[in-house]
């Protein structure tokens, strides 16, 4: 088939291996340059690819206008893409703030790398103590883990995590990298509940 896809093809390719197939050899170089610009190895567009195919087959009996399957792809993909991106965001945690402040680092973003308040806070976290490092890390973590699962975590009573965090604010506070960055003194108020 050289012409464009008719719903008919689309629903045979619901049913019938060597349709999708098809669609899948005419449309993969598309799909494949559609993840291109998000800076991805070859593993993960692979991922990406996948699973367009994979909600394409969920969806041929849906696509109301089969003369545009090539822009639901592009579309699919990118979407695909941003997800990938937000969801490595949400959980890339760095063991040591030692990586934060090397900016020949290469799996953090290159514009994080580069805002100096950013560099300046990663030193000074790295100047405190490991258990104030690991106990802002987890505070930071997105999504939000609770005081009682992050004294889970720490082996801690729930009711130390407050009193914690503001020591551990304190000792970040009082870093001469913190003083510079914020031009002075720093005034830590008690969150809600402490």
């Amino acid at each position: 088939m050289d012409g464009p896809f008719d719903a008919e093809f689309l629903e045979l390719a619901s049913r019938d291996d060597d349709a999708f197939a098809e669609i899948k050899r005419r449309f993969q170089k598309l799909v494949w340059a559609s993840s291109y610009g998000f800076g991805f190895d070859r593993h993960t567009r692979d991922d990406v690819a996948q699973l367009v195919w994979l909600k394409l087959f969920q969806s041929l009996t849906s696509i109301r206008d089969p003369s545009r399957l090539a822009g639901w792809l592009a579309t699919t993909t990118r979407r695909e893409c941003i997800r990938v991106v937000k969801a490595r965001a949400r959980f890339t945690m760095v063991e040591s703030f030692e990586d934060v402040s090397d900016p020949t680092t290469k799996e953090l973003d290159a514009a994080i790398i580069k805002d100096d308040t950013v560099r300046l806070v990663a030193q000074a976290l790295n100047s405190i103590d490991a258990e104030c490092r690991q106990l802002l890390r987890l505070l930071s973590a997105e999504p939000a883990l609770t005081y009682g699962e992050i004294a889970e975590m720490l082996k801690a009573a729930p009711g130390s995590i407050g009193p914690w965090r503001q020591r551990c604010l304190r000792k970040l506070a009082a870093r001469p990298e913190i003083r510079a960055a914020i031009g002075g003194s720093l005034r830590l108020t008690k969150r809600s509940g402490e």
